[in-house]
């Protein structure tokens, strides 16, 4: 992974996370820091790309978060693709496994965020969790059902999932 890249990487995880504390009231700190509530993972580390160090980061945040930037790619080529072969299906299959895996509660709900330099960033999840927040849709806003082997995903904006799940934007 190249220095742009990472750098890439490291900007849709602080943003995932600082999105999450201010949706929350939770606090954020960096990388490094220990005295908060939500922070992006150092980059190279195992796990979810969001930690949640507290309790009632744990409780309000209930998802096993993975985040995926990349510098150029098309949304509608990873939905025009062979569903099995899709990146987006392979991303969101991933993250699905290290959930189950390393989830510190078994309840966790795997959440993919995925991004394109200078592009809102985009959540995907599986839809039957989230099928009751997403009559609260704005109506300016829109999302894909994807079925997959996997099941069905849903794909929206970042924010407009967060607006859905927590009731407002961060």
């Amino acid at each position: 992974m190249t220095s742009s890249a990472k750098a890439t990487a490291r900007a849709l995880q602080t943003r995932v996370a600082r999105d999450l504390a201010k949706a929350t009231g939770l606090t954020y700190g960096r990388p490094d820091a220990d005295d908060c509530d939500v922070k992006g993972r150092q980059m190279g580390m195992v796990g979810a790309d969001i930690v949640r160090l507290t309790p009632e980061a744990m409780e309000r945040i209930p998802f096993f978060i993975e985040a995926k930037a990349r510098e150029s790619w098309t949304f509608s080529h990873h939905l025009l693709t062979a569903k099995a072969q899709s990146p987006l299906v392979g991303w969101y299959r991933a993250a699905a496994r290290v959930a189950r895996k390393e989830s510190r509660l078994q309840r966790d709900l795997p959440l993919l965020v995925v991004s394109q330099n200078h592009c809102p960033a985009l959540a995907v999840a599986e839809y039957g969790p989230l099928a009751l927040i997403l009559r609260n849709v704005p109506g300016d806003v829109s999302y894909v059902r994807l079925k997959t082997s996997l099941g069905v995903l849903v794909i929206l904006d970042w924010r407009a999932f967060l607006a859905c799940w927590y009731g407002r934007r961060p």
